[in-house]
């Protein structure tokens, strides 16, 4: 009874942040057991790998004795090379997922990192697309520049990979903020092709891509995920098939101690 009135009391619960707590989890239990197949994987494979590598290359050289006969073959080694230098960088992506950082953290400057990794990429940008940058005051990150400019780069480069048409059509777009929580706010966008529904889920799991073969290992959200659930904070992606994408990175606020 409320003021002499029959009343029903209701109680509501937001679980929200648990479900986001669980699936924040469920990802570092994902990237965590990756990362202790993916060290051994890495070891087993670097070793033969080298010996690999030295004999097409002695291989090469001894063929290049024989002069202009032997040259179908030392193209078919060339092939041979490319598809060797592909397989260690799958190999380095690979460790990058397996070993955490070691670089100390402390406060830092999210717009420098992202500034000073635009400047590094610009020659790649410019072949692909039109840069726009949005920077809004944010606060500091428990950070260091070197992990805030890698989960950048990948974020620019995998937006780079998604768009297949003229520089001039393109457009890359780069905006830092604080969200409604007080959190640090970086969106990349891009006007690529754009992730179906069916794939939106994947997108950061291991060697999941999208893209055409042989643009893409599948290991560079991953990897972006990984650095990102390190500093505390949560990566999400909205996108639209034939519109584009955009990656959203929100990270904790360094507090006064940092």
């Amino acid at each position: 009874v409320f003021d002499g009135e029959s009343a029903r009391l209701v109680v509501g619960r937001d679980i929200d942040e648990r479900a986001r707590m669980h699936e924040r989890l469920a990802a570092a239990d994902r990237v965590a057991s990756l990362g202790l197949l993916a060290a051994g994987v890495a070891h087993e494979v670097n070793n033969p790998l080298g010996y690999v590598l030295n004999n097409i290359e002695i291989a090469r050289r001894r063929l290049a004795r024989l002069g202009p006969a032997a040259q179908p073959s030392i193209d078919a080694l060339s092939v041979a090379l490319e598809g060797v230098d592909r397989i260690r960088l799958i190999v380095r992506e690979l460790l990058l997922v397996a070993r955490g950082d070691d670089d100390e953290l402390g406060p830092t400057d999210v717009r420098v990192a992202i500034e000073s990794t635009l400047s590094l990429a610009a020659p790649e940008i410019a072949r692909t697309a039109r840069l726009v940058t949005q920077m809004r005051e944010a606060p500091l990150v428990r950070a260091n520049v070197a992990i805030v400019a890698q989960i950048i780069l990948n974020l620019a480069l995998n937006a780079l990979e998604a768009m297949r048409l003229p520089p001039e059509v393109n457009t890359l777009t780069v905006r830092l903020g604080t969200s409604d929580d007080g959190r640090v706010s970086i969106e990349v966008s891009d006007t690529g092709s754009g992730i179906s529904e069916h794939d939106l889920p994947r997108v950061f799991e291991p060697f999941f891509t999208t893209k055409p073969a042989g643009t893409g290992t599948g290991l560079g959200l991953a990897i972006t995920q990984r650095l990102v659930l390190e500093l505390g904070g949560q990566i999400s992606v909205t996108s639209a098939v034939g519109v584009g994408s955009t990656f959203t990175v929100l990270l904790p606020a360094a507090i006064a101690d940092d």
